[in-house]
C-alpha cells in the first residue's frame, strides 16, 4: 500500500467521518457517500483504489466491520444489536463479513488478544486469517527460493555419475543345501 501522503489522510478523515455520521444506517452506502461527498462513483473509486487499494463498498465494510470489534470488546450489547449499530441489515451476514475479515466469529472477539492497532483510525485490525495467508505466502517464498538456489548451486547428478564411472563384479555364495541354486551362484 503507498504511503499516504497528507492530502490523502485528510480525504480518509472525511470519508471516516462521513461514515461515523452514518454508522447506523443500513442504507448508507456507496451512492450516499458519493452524494455526501459531492463526487461521481468512478471517481471515489478511482481514488480509494490508489489510496488503499480498496473498492469504495469494501472501504465501507471494513470501516463498519472495525468500528463493530471496538464496540464488541467495550460494550456488554449481543452480537446482533452491534450488527444493527453498525449499519449491517441481517446479523447472519454481519457474522459472515466478520468471519471472512478477522478469521474468528463476533462472538470470540472478547475472548481473542488484539492482533494490532491502527493508529490513523484508532481501530483494531489484522484477523488470524490475514496473519495465516502472510505466513503461507512467506513459507512458500522461501521454499521456492532454496529450491532455485538448489539448482544453480548443487552439481548436476549426471554429471556425478559420468565422472564416477564404475562397475563393480561381487562373487555370489551358496548359503543354502539347495543345489538349483548353482545357477544363480555361476551367474
Amino acid at each position: 500500500m503507498p504511503k499516504q501522503s497528507p492530502k490523502n489522510k485528510v480525504f480518509i478523515k472525511k470519508l471516516t467521518d462521513i461514515l461515523d455520521v452514518n454508522l447506523e444506517n443500513e442504507q448508507f452506502g456507496v451512492k450516499e457517500l458519493t452524494e455526501e461527498l459531492g463526487m461521481s462513483r468512478s471517481n471515489l473509486h478511482r481514488k480509494l483504489l490508489m489510496i488503499n487499494g480498496k473498492s469504495a463498498s469494501r472501504f465501507i465494510r471494513e470501516y463498519r466491520l472495525k468500528k463493530a470489534l471496538v464496540l464488541l470488546r467495550e460494550n456488554e450489547t449481543t452480537v446482533s444489536e452491534i450488527a444493527y449499530q453498525v449499519g449491517f441489515s441481517s446479523p447472519t451476514y454481519f457474522n459472515t463479513c466478520f468471519r471472512q475479515y478477522y478469521g474468528y466469529t463476533p462472538g470470540e472477539a472478547k475472548n481473542r488478544p488484539v492482533r494490532s492497532f491502527d493508529k490513523s483510525t484508532s481501530t483494531f485490525m489484522m484477523g488470524s486469517k490475514v496473519l495465516n495467508r502472510k505466513l503461507i505466502l512467506i513459507f512458500v517464498s522461501v521454499i521456492v527460493c532454496i529450491l532455485i538456489s538448489s539448482y544453480f548451486v548443487l552439481p548436476d547428478k549426471k554429471e556425478v555419475l559420468i565422472k564416477n564411472k564404475s562397475i563393480a563384479v561381487l562373487p555370489f555364495r551358496n548359503l543354502s543345501n539347495d543345489t538349483e541354486n548353482k545357477y544363480y551362484v555361476y551367474g
